[in-house]
């Protein structure tokens, strides 16, 4: 019996794994992936996926406080069903079809009048006019289904939405940071909603009919001479915050500025465009006035 445990220690004694970690661990080398060299990338980890495969590992992590922490997107995209889909879009095209620009016309009217019952209504707004504008160019582009909201009027609407939520992000202190993140969300909607405008926009210049083609030429005329829409995307990239905005709201901006400067581009290419610069007049300086001698006569002598 004594044999039979001594026999048993050793064994578990032989059994029994070293803690230590070997710090030769080996070298393996990955094919099909080339490093700089143009050879096969050394890797010094046992890896069992390709997936697994990563140089950040002792980084170190960026923290931020809560007040800087990275503004994230909330919204997650989901794919319905096929029949689903069908649906909806038959929906999209009779709302456009039937009563899209009598509900726009209506509803800009209640807004420029100041009878909206909450500060979202204006998002609402910009978010129809954003999806159905998208949805009737991608189904097939008809001017008429759309045509209260590509207009000059609209155009000059939305610019003023950019701007008051401009300024009501500017009016809060960086300690009210949830204030400034919803107003920063609230002008996401006005920039897509101007993107997409400018979207339809470079689809009338390009069209056929020569009708189309004067009524884009009219709104360019608006857009490309008016300093205030030139200095827009100058703006709202000056104002960026990863704080407040989101990194689809800078994407949404780049490429609104991209598509802005390339309409601009071609626009000069066919017409000559005269940027009218107001010059500073200098006021002119009061001279001193000049101190009076009392000069004494003669006769005062």
């Amino acid at each position: 019996q004594m044999k039979m445990k001594e026999d048993l220690r050793k064994q578990q004694k032989l059994n029994m794994k070293n803690s230590r970690h070997s710090r030769f661990g080996g070298t393996f080398v990955i094919q099909g992936k080339k490093s700089i060299t143009e050879k096969d990338l050394i890797y010094h980890k046992n890896i069992k996926k390709i997936k697994d495969l990563s140089f950040d590992d002792e980084k170190n992590i960026t923290r931020h406080t809560r007040f800087n922490a990275i503004a994230e997107d909330t919204i997650s995209k989901r794919l319905s069903t096929a029949q689903t889909r069908n649906c909806l879009k038959e929906l999209a095209q009779k709302f456009l079809d039937v009563c899209y620009n009598p509900l726009m016309k209506k509803a800009k009217s209640f807004l420029c009048r100041g009878q909206s019952t909450a500060d979202c209504d204006e998002s609402f707004y910009l978010w129809a006019c954003c999806f159905f504008m998208e949805f009737n160019r991608i189904v097939g582009f008809k001017l008429e289904l759309v045509a209260e909201t590509l207009s000059s009027d609209t155009f000059s609407y939305i610019l003023q939405i950019i701007f008051k939520f401009h300024e009501e992000i500017k009016g809060y202190s960086s300690k009210m940071a949830h204030k400034m993140k919803l107003w920063a969300k609230r002008l996401h909607f006005a920039v897509k909603a101007y993107r997409e405008m400018l979207e339809n926009l470079s689809l009338m210049q390009v069209s056929k009919d020569s009708k189309i083609k004067n009524i884009a030429g009219v709104i360019q005329n608006i857009i490309f001479y008016q300093q205030e829409y030139r200095e827009l995307p100058t703006m709202l990239l000056k104002q960026f915050n990863r704080t407040f905005f989101t990194k689809s709201y800078l994407t949404d901006l780049i490429e609104c500025t991209h598509l802005y400067i390339k309409m601009l581009d071609a626009y000069t290419k066919s017409n000559t465009l005269i940027v009218q610069q107001t010059k500073k007049v200098a006021k002119k300086k009061k001279k001193p006035a000049k101190k009076k001698k009392n000069l004494l006569s003669d006769r005062e002598m």
